[in-house]
C-alpha cells in the first residue's frame, strides 16, 4: 500500500515523543511492505520519499491513502483536503493523540485552541477512520469530532533497543538513580515536583541521585546537588541513561481542565519499562492502566511527598525492585512494543480499504 504520510515532526534521529513514534511506525510499516510518502514537509528518514513543490499531482496519484497526525498547531491536518482535490477517491485515516484543548493547560483561555477544535471539527467530516492512543482521546474523537470509525492503538517501545543490557554501571555518581524523560519547558510535565523531591533528599539520602533527561535551558540555574541533567539527547543515545538507572519517573499536573482528564500515551513509560525499571507512575488515564500497583511499578497521586515515599521503597527493597523490573521489561515484549502498534495500524489501514 502507498501511505501519504503527514506529521509535523519529522525530527531524525527524533528527541521528542512524536517524533519517536514517527520513526518506529514508519520503520515497522515499511516492514510490512507498505511504501510512505509524503509531500512539503522535511526531515532525513531514508525510508520516507519526499515530494516538493510541484510534484503535489504526482503525490497524490501516487497514494492509496493519506494517514495524517493531527497537530494542535494544525499544520499536517490541513493535507486533510487532498482528499476532495483527489476526487474523494482516496480514504483518509487521522491519527489523533490529544485535543486542542492540550494548550489550555498552559493557557486557559487560549484563543488559538479553540479556533483549532472548530477547524478540526470541519475537516473531520472528511475522515474515514480514527487511530487515537487512549480512552479519553477516543471519547473525544466519536463525541466531539464525530468520526464513525476510532480505533485505540495506544503507544509502545522497542525492546530491543531498550534494554537492561546496555547499563553502564559507572554512568551516574550515586549508587541509586531515579531517571526522569521529560520537557521542562511545559509546566503540565511537572518538573518542579521532581525537583521538590530530590531537595528533600538531598541532605536525608545522600546515595540517591536523581537524572533529568531534557532541555536543560528551561531548568533553574540552581539545581540540587544530588540531581544530573543529561539536556535533550537523540533517542539514538537514551538507552544505555535509562539501563543504568535503578528507577523510572513519570508524573503530571493541570489536567484537571481537560475534559476526560490525562489522555496521553506517553512514550518514555514504555521506554522505562523496556529498559527493565519498576516505574513510579502517577495514577492516571492510561498511565495507571499500565502499572499494575506492586507488579511492574509503583502507582503514587503525583506530589513531591508520595513521590519521596515510593523512590525510597525500592531503593530499601532491591529484591522488590528486582521483579518488578523483570515484570516491567515483560510488559513491552508481550503487548506494548512498535510491532504491535503497526500491526494493529496495518489492519486499519486495510480495512478502510476494503470499506
Amino acid at each position: 500500500m502507498n501511505i501519504g504520510f503527514f506529521y509535523s515532526n519529522y525530527e531524525y534521529p527524533p528527541t521528542s515523543g512524536s517524533g519517536v513514534h514517527c520513526l518506529h511506525l514508519v520503520d515497522h510499516l515499511t516492514q510490512l511492505g507498505h511504501s510512505i510518502r509524503t509531500y512539503y514537509f522535511g526531515g532525513a528518514n531514508p525510508l520516507i520519499t519526499h515530494y516538493r513543490g510541484r510534484e503535489l499531482c504526482a503525490f497524490v496519484r501516487g497514494c492509496d491513502i493519506f494517514y495524517i497526525r493531527t497537530d494542535v498547531r494544525y499544520r499536517a491536518e490541513l493535507f486533510t483536503l487532498l482528499k476532495p482535490l483527489a476526487g474523494m477517491s482516496r480514504p483518509v485515516v487521522w491519527e489523533i493523540n490529544s485535543p486542542p484543548g492540550e494548550r489550555s493547560i498552559e493557557k486557559p483561555s487560549d484563543r488559538a485552541s479553540r479556533l483549532s477544535e472548530r477547524r478540526r471539527r470541519l475537516l473531520s467530516t472528511l475522515v474515514d477512520a480514527g487511530i487515537v492512543v487512549s480512552k479519553p482521546v477516543f471519547e473525544y474523537a466519536r463525541n466531539s469530532l464525530c468520526i464513525k470509525h476510532v480505533h485505540v492503538i495506544p503507544n509502545g517501545s522497542d525492546p530491543q533497543h531498550f534494554t537492561p543490557q546496555k547499563r553502564v554501571p559507572s554512568l551516574y555518581p550515586k549508587p541509586f538513580n531515579a531517571v526522569w524523560i521529560g520537557s521542562p519547558r511545559f509546566a503540565w510535565h511537572a518538573v518542579d515536583t521532581i525537583l521538590e523531591a530530590a531537595r528533600s533528599l538531598e541532605r536525608t539520602q545522600p546515595d540517591i541521585g536523581f537524572v533529568l533527561i531534557g532541555d536543560k535551558s528551561f531548568l533553574p540555574a540552581s539545581l540540587p546537588s544530588n540531581v544530573t541533567c543529561v539536556g535533550e539527547i537523540a533517542h539514538t543515545t537514551v538507552p544505555p541513561y535509562l539501563a543504568s538507572a535503578d528507577v523510572g519517573i513519570i508524573v503530571y499536573r493541570g489536567f484537571e481542565s481537560i475534559p476526560g482528564g490525562f489522555y496521553g500515551s506517553p512514550t518514555k513509560l514504555y521506554d522505562y519499562l523496556a529498559s527493565g525499571l519498576p516505574v513510579i507512575g502517577h495514577n492516571v488515564g492510561q498511565v495507571a492502566e499500565v502499572i499494575r500497583d506492586g507488579h511492574n511499578g509503583l502507582l503514587c497521586n503525583g506530589t513531591a511527598e508520595d513521590l519521596v515515599a515510593h523512590i525510597c521503597h525500592l531503593k530499601d527493597n532491591p529484591d522488590v525492585r528486582r521483579r518488578m523490573g523483570a515484570r516491567a521489561r515483560e510488559t513491552v515484549e508481550q503487548f506494548y512494543n512498535w510491532e504491535r502498534v503497526a500491526q494493529q495500524t496495518d489492519g486499519v489501514l486495510r480495512q478502510v480499504m476494503r470499506r
